[in-house]
């Protein structure tokens, strides 16, 4: 399906920002909230409600720069191009950024979205040979998709849906990257002392005096078929389940390991 679209400059009110002199005291550390590009960057959440420096009245007052409301878009247009969020109260913002109001027929959160949308876009209008910006003339003239406001507001939610979700993969991912990267590291540690692997095999009935340690593949967590398929009778490799291993670095317990050996055996 394809939506009509508009101009940003129809759809919203773009308003300015600015900074107040840095050598005037009594114009910063107030109770206005002031955010610049990097302060968007660091977000992890669609909403910004301060940045790192505020300002106060008589520094709003000293600069060109605009409050917008609670619900405005905050738009990053230079160093880089392209951050969004979305103001969780009035705010204002330094050079680097512009406000975007959105009209009554444009849905807040839907708007949010638009705009991701519209990045290439925004970045592609950029001009500048020092850093590139994207100048207020050519930010109004930039299209998004307007379908009426029932169906901005389904799309709004399933994309808040959705998104909420793919974040909630890519965290858990994370977090279990860590866990598998300790594992790993409890197994090596666990076979290179001789808990594990063919040196706990060697016994003083063999004539051994001393443990040897000798290893032809490294133990893995979770190998794959190939390199169990690839596997002989012959090559020294012992195998743990997951529940051998502890939260910590070099606890396993080597009892509930099984040989290579003596899985095939039992085939």
């Amino acid at each position: 399906m394809m939506f009509s679209t508009a101009p940003i400059g129809a759809l919203f009110d773009v308003r300015n920002g600015a900074t107040p002199k840095s050598d005037v005291a009594h114009f910063w550390d107030g109770d206005v909230p002031w955010v610049t590009p990097a302060d968007l960057g660091r977000l992890n959440t669609a909403f910004v409600s301060s940045g790192a420096k505020s300002i106060t009245d008589k520094g709003l007052n000293s600069c060109g720069t605009q409050m917008v409301p609670k619900g405005s878009l905050i738009l990053s247009i230079r160093a880089p191009i392209g951050h969004l969020a979305i103001a969780a109260n009035d705010m204002c913002f330094n050079q680097g950024c512009r406000g975007l109001v959105p009209r009554k027929h444009i849905d807040r959160e839907f708007a949010f979205w638009a705009v991701s949308y519209a990045t290439p876009d925004l970045q592609n209008a950029g001009q500048g040979t020092t850093f590139m910006e994207l100048g207020r003339d050519r930010l109004r003239a930039i299209h998004l998709p307007v379908p009426d406001l029932p169906t901005q507001k389904r799309i709004a939610a399933f994309l808040n849906r959705e998104t909420a979700r793919i974040d909630e993969l890519i965290a858990k991912k994370e977090r279990l990257g860590g866990v598998i990267d300790q594992r790993r590291l409890a197994v090596i540690t666990a076979a290179v002392a001789g808990r594990i692997g063919p040196a706990a095999e060697t016994t003083a009935a063999q004539g051994v005096t001393k443990r040897e340690i000798r290893l032809r593949f490294m133990l893995q967590v979770a190998p794959s078929a190939r390199e169990i398929e690839n596997l002989t009778a012959e090559d020294e490799v012992t195998f743990a389940p997951m529940d051998a291993l502890d939260d910590g670095l070099g606890g396993l317990d080597a009892s509930m390991s099984v040989s290579y050996t003596h899985l095939r055996a039992h085939e």
